[in-house]
């Protein structure tokens, strides 16, 4: 799996991964730092706003979601 189909398959998942960013933020919220629930929250956002570009199969991916996709990697790879 290359770079862009990988960007493209986290794309695909925005609405999981939104609600599993959301669970976590609402169970651990309360002992995370600042700055890491800064990033977690801007994961929720990004994914939340990017959901509803993926209406097709993931071979269709739309770039604008491609590109959502790698910044909300990078943005939860920083949290790491």
């Amino acid at each position: 799996m290359d770079w862009g189909d990988a960007c493209d398959e986290i794309a695909s998942n925005f609405h999981k991964i939104e609600s599993a960013l959301g669970n976590y933020m609402s169970k651990h919220g309360a002992v995370l730092k600042p700055e890491l629930k800064d990033l977690l929250s801007r994961g929720i956002g990004i994914a939340g706003k990017n959901k509803f570009d993926i209406t097709r199969s993931p071979e269709e991916v739309p770039h604008s979601a491609n590109r959502a996709a790698e910044e909300l990697y990078k943005s939860l790879d920083k949290a790491e």
